[in-house]
């Protein structure tokens, strides 16, 4: 008797572009004129981008834990990486909540504190994983 193959539903994450993030620094220095920020380099946009694309490509998980994963990169990177000269939390935080919304997860409540945390290096991607998780 032969096997059924079993079609699986295909996971597909949302991830933004890079002239989105370059327009939400442009919505950051609208809204704080007096803070100095600039994207430091392009490639630096790109490369947070690409790290939350292969953490969630390489991951066995469901597509929501997926997208959470995706998300958590996302976040982390953005903080620890300083792609921009200022307002890095402020940028995570925004890139945090355009993603979890293009994807269809539940937004946390309290995305700067997590933010803080992670630049204070009390957390990790894993303490983001969780935290996402059980938003």
């Amino acid at each position: 008797m032969a096997r059924k193959k079993v079609r699986r539903k295909r996971c597909v994450i949302r991830y933004p572009s890079v002239s989105l993030l370059l327009y939400i620094v442009e919505e950051l220095c609208r809204h704080y004129p007096r803070d100095h920020i600039a994207v430091v380099s392009v490639d630096a946009l790109e490369s947070i981008l690409e790290s939350a694309r292969y953490a969630a490509r390489y991951t066995r998980s469901s597509c929501r834990v997926k997208k959470i994963i995706a998300a958590a990169t996302l976040f982390y990177e953005a903080i620890t990486r300083h792609p921009l000269t200022d307002g890095n939390k402020r940028f995570a935080v925004v890139l945090l909540r355009a993603f979890l919304k293009a994807n269809r997860v539940r937004q946390p409540a309290s995305a700067y504190e997590a933010a803080i945390r992670v630049a204070r290096g009390e957390w990790s991607i894993e303490d983001l994983i969780e935290w996402l998780q059980h938003a």
